[in-house]
């Protein structure tokens, strides 16, 4: 450190020197698909490295579709023979491997590699590695953000042993991917996946993370990240003291806003960042808002029974078959025994194959995308199959599984219900998850060891992946799978979504068996407290767990859990003490709240020991949360609180019989246009609250990081309260809007009558005030614009119509009077005649406006008694009004009414039964799990 204490970083010294390099474009007639997120990619890299790291301008180069190996070279050479004291390589885009397993970078100039010389195409690996082993600077780092990547780390032996040989003081190496993985550039996105997580970190920083992110900090941070998002996990190698180079400040840390020093002295020796490491600290075992993962389960305690537990029912799974239930309510720690507990002993299991997934916006799209590696198949063709029959992914799974056994988490299940609006995409996710927990009545023939290749296209997006190389072990050898279930198939849900899990079938028997995380008893908690502290080195001060126990027994806390008793016996789940399930004390929903003020406490600690002191500063478990977020909406102006308002109360779904609770947003849809003049202004108050670490944001989505948020921020619930009803009416306009979308603006789910008044209204409420309500997104705007046309055109059909009764009576009435005139015989038959008319006419609109039938049969009877008249009126008067009933699939086969006529059901032949509000034609419920057409309908 220097004298006034700021960080010393790596790249601020004289001597280092950054090169870039991003290809993303390739010559005509390529194999290689266009990777459209390597230009920003490379951009916002080199800007970030600048601000954040601090980097000389003059000492960065970046190259964006080099033209081919030669001008790639070059770079790093002229790189290689200025750095004196850093040198940085790094590259992104698409690796390649030729017939000899080498690894090349991919330049301009890549068509195909098994065509011609792969040099004169693609820079080999070989090739930067005899660069940087001529490099004089002591420091040197490669990230390699490719596919195969990971044949530049250890993994690739004699390349990675002669770059240990050329630099042994410090070198780091760091792939985004495994020997035989791709790396990804999610479509639509702005940044690849591994890339766009490293500037993420460097801009918002990680509040667990130290003070400084050194490179191996870097390292941990993004292992942790880029799995929990479905991607691969990196991979590295460090020598000497190459791991402990200070690299940019931790924004997210309460002193990692230090500006970066311009000087760097002992740098090449290592010193410096061991001193860095010493005075940074380290990762605070504590997570916050955020769930336990994977890589935390080192730090996960207090659920050791109930993972035990958990696991052997899992085990149970693979035999008795169906779905597996984990269910407790909101902050129970239900995420992070699935993460931290589960997963990490199931990969410790041999053979078994874990698969983690929350079902978001798009739950079909998801699981085929999680499911498409295992398959072989692209995701999108998965998909596709998917939405045609979802029982095929069974014998797809089962196929490609072999003797593997396969374990679906399923986490964050609710969102099912708050995030999707389809109902057809809910049933297919369901039914595919139901079909992957079935048992298998057949047996697969066993098999022994077997080694599989296969060679695939090494693009960015896909799964791809070259030269792979699949064993099945010896313990699975010769196993039949008859009787077992394709996939183990868990559910993570809150307890309060019970009753929309109970609409489905296939779910039923599942809810009968769950397995409740019910609230902490004391000495568990004691456990969740001081066992990730002693397993991080860090020392409690005397006193401070029982203070922190003792505001979690006081106030109304409990109030927040479910009583466990109540779920057991509503789920036929037995209690027992020791693994949290009807415990006497404990707080179920205060888990979030007590990690976040643990790991505020461990910001404020002093050198290893957390205090009371620190633990009282960040106002307990009680206040650490709330006092959090009104110290981020203290820095805003009024403007930005206003806008701070409209953003928060938006991103909360408004409950309907159940608690609210936290909803996902397109940023699209919570930002104005980038063009817009107030874009600016809400973008910077996302990234204020998004630093804050209570909002988070991926690429196109943003969402409240917990739903404890919801709860224990007064100021929050005061703007929901305040504005509740206004909100609902937004949120159920909103998807209402998006139904109308989906179903290519069909006139049947447009507003009419007083409900499209109430919209109007709310609009015009919302438009007056716009600082305060959230604008209509265009999806609404024209939902609403529709409805509006829709009912000018049924108000002027109505004017037309009576005009025309109008002008029909005038000539009746004038008919009559010449007919008089002539002669009474004439005006008999001449009223006959208008009566038959009318009468026809009534019997003719009968089916689409009642009311004027009935008007044109009673005008017809009053003109001239005849028959005519006489069955057109007893007809308009004795058919009821009509209502279009929709929702059928198919034809309907049969209808009953209830006993007392206030209840009408229909059968179906899309497998279905539907029960109706007679008088409004209201939906009251669906009957689905029919197997076949249902003919035939009865009240009991």
């Amino acid at each position: 450190m220097t004298a006034d204490r700021s960080p010393r970083l790596m790249l601020a010294s004289p001597g280092a020197r950054v090169v870039v390099v991003g290809s993303g474009t390739y010559t005509a007639g390529s194999s290689l698909p266009e990777v459209g997120a390597v230009a920003d990619t490379v951009t916002d890299l080199g800007r970030c490295l600048v601000e954040r790291a601090g980097l000389d301008p003059a000492a960065l180069t970046t190259m964006i579709d080099p033209a081919g190996p030669v001008e790639f070279g070059a770079a790093l050479v002229k790189a290689a023979r200025q750095a004196t004291d850093v040198l940085v390589v790094y590259y992104l885009g698409h690796g390649l491997v030729d017939t000899g397993n080498e690894l090349h970078l991919a330049t301009h100039a890549t068509a195909d590699l098994t065509k011609g010389i792969p040099a004169h195409q693609a820079l080999p690996y070989a090739t930067l590695r005899q660069v940087v082993a001529q490099c004089t600077a002591p420091v040197i780092v490669i990230v390699m953000d490719c596919c195969f990547s990971g044949r530049a780390t250890p993994a690739a032996r004699e390349a990675g042993q002669r770059l240990l040989e050329a630099t042994p003081q410090g070198t780091y190496l760091l792939a985004a991917a495994g020997r035989d993985q791709a790396a990804w550039a999610p479509p639509g996105q702005r940044h690849t996946a591994f890339t766009g997580a490293l500037i993420t970190l460097l801009t918002d920083g990680d509040p667990t993370a130290p003070a400084v992110l050194t490179l191996d900090d870097i390292y941990r941070c993004l292992a942790r990240t880029l799995p929990e998002q479905g991607f691969p996990a990196p991979r590295r190698q460090a020598t000497d003291h190459g791991d402990h180079q200070p690299v940019a400040p931790n924004p997210a840390h309460p002193t990692g806003t230090a500006h970066p020093t311009k000087s760097s002295n002992d740098l090449g020796s290592g010193r410096g960042g061991d001193q860095v490491a010493q005075d940074s600290g380290q990762f605070s075992p504590y997570r916050g808002l955020v769930a336990y993962g994977p890589h935390d389960a080192e730090y996960f305690f207090g659920r050791t029974e109930l993972t035990r537990v958990l696991i052997d029912r899992v085990a149970a799974q693979v035999t008795a078959g169906d779905l597996l239930v984990v269910t407790g309510p909101s902050g129970s720690g239900k995420s992070s025994l699935l993460r931290a507990g589960l997963i990490p002993a199931l990969h410790r299991s041999p053979g078994t194959e874990v698969i983690l997934l929350t079902p978001g916006a798009d739950p079909v799209s998801m699981l085929a995308a999680r499911l498409a590696p295992l398959t072989g198949m692209p995701s999108v063709d998965l998909r596709k199959q998917l939405e045609q029959d979802p029982a095929v992914l069974g014998s797809l799974l089962r196929q490609a599984m072999g003797t593997r056994q396969a374990v679906i988490v399923a986490d964050q299940f609710e969102e099912l219900f708050t995030a999707c609006s389809d109902e057809h995409q809910r049933r297919t996710f369901i039914r595919a998850l139901h079909t992957l927990g079935q048992r298998t009545t057949g047996a697969t023939p066993a098999q022994g060891t077997a080694n599989t290749t296969s060679t695939a296209d090494s693009t960015k997006g896909t799964a791809g992946s070259g030269t792979a190389k699949t064993a099945v072990t010896a313990a699975t050898a010769g196993v039949a799978t008859s009787g077992t279930a394709v996939a183990v198939v868990v559910i993570g849900m809150r307890a309060d979504f019970f009753g929309h899990c109970a609409t489905h079938l296939e779910l039923v028997p599942a809810l009968e068996h769950a397995v409740v995380v019910g609230p902490m008893t004391p000495a568990q908690l004691r456990q969740a407290i001081e066992g990730p502290a002693q397993r991080a080195g860090l020392t409690l001060e005397p006193g401070l767990i029982d203070l922190v126990l003792d505001d979690i027994g006081t106030d109304t806390l409990l109030a927040d859990s479910i009583p466990s008793q109540l779920i057991a016996a509503s789920t036929g789940t037995a209690s027992n003490g020791t693994d949290g399930i009807g415990g006497a004390t404990g707080a179920g929903g205060v888990l979030p709240l007590l990690s976040h003020a643990l790991l505020v406490t461990w910001q404020h600690r002093e050198d290893r020991t957390l205090t009371m002191a620190g633990y009282r500063a960040t106002g307990g478990i009680r206040r650490a949360l709330a006092r959090t977020a009104d110290a981020t909406l203290d820095h805003l102006d009024l403007p930005a609180r206003q806008i701070a308002r409209r953003l928060l109360t938006r991103l909360v779904r408004l409950g309907d019989g159940q608690d609210d609770t936290r909803r996902t947003l397109p940023l699209t849809d919570l930002l104005p246009a980038a063009d817009a003049p107030e874009h600016a202004a809400v973008r910077r108050v996302v990234d204020h609250f998004v630093h804050a670490r209570l909002l988070t944001v991926d690429s196109d989505t943003a969402q409240i990081t917990h739903e404890a948020l919801i709860r224990a921020w007064p100021q929050l619930r005061l703007w929901i309260d305040t504005d509740r009803a206004t909100l609902l009416i937004h949120q159920q306009l909103s998807e209402d809007a998006a139904q109308w979308h989906q179903h290519d603006h069909d006139a049947a789910f447009l507003y009419q009558g007083t409900r499209l008044d109430a919209a109007q209204q709310a609009r015009t409420l919302w438009q007056s005030d716009p600082g305060r309500y959230p604008a209509l997104t265009g999806t609404v705007r024209d939902f609403l614009q529709a409805g509006d046309h829709a009912e000018t055109r049924r108000t002027r059909r109505r004017r037309q119509t009576l005009l025309a009764l109008s002008l029909l009576l005038v000539l009746a009435v004038t008919a009559t009077g010449v007919a008089s005139y002539l002669a009474v015989t004439a005006a008999e038959e001449s009223a006959r005649f208008l009566s038959r008319q009318l009468a026809a006419q009534s019997e003719n609109i009968a089916d689409s406006n009642i009311v004027l039938a009935r008007q044109l049969s009673t005008t017809a009877w009053h003109i001239a008694p005849t028959d005519e008249a006489r069955v057109s009126m007893l007809k308009a008067f004795l058919s009821p009004q009509r209502a279009t009933l929709t929702g059928h699939q198919d034809s309907v086969s049969a209808v009953a009414f209830s006993p007392d006529g206030s209840r009408l059901a229909t059968a179906s032949s899309d497998k279905t039964a539907r029960v109706w509000e007679a008088k409004t034609g209201k939906l009251i419920t669906t009957l689905t799990g029919h197997q076949d057409n249902v003919s035939a309908v009865a009240f009991s």
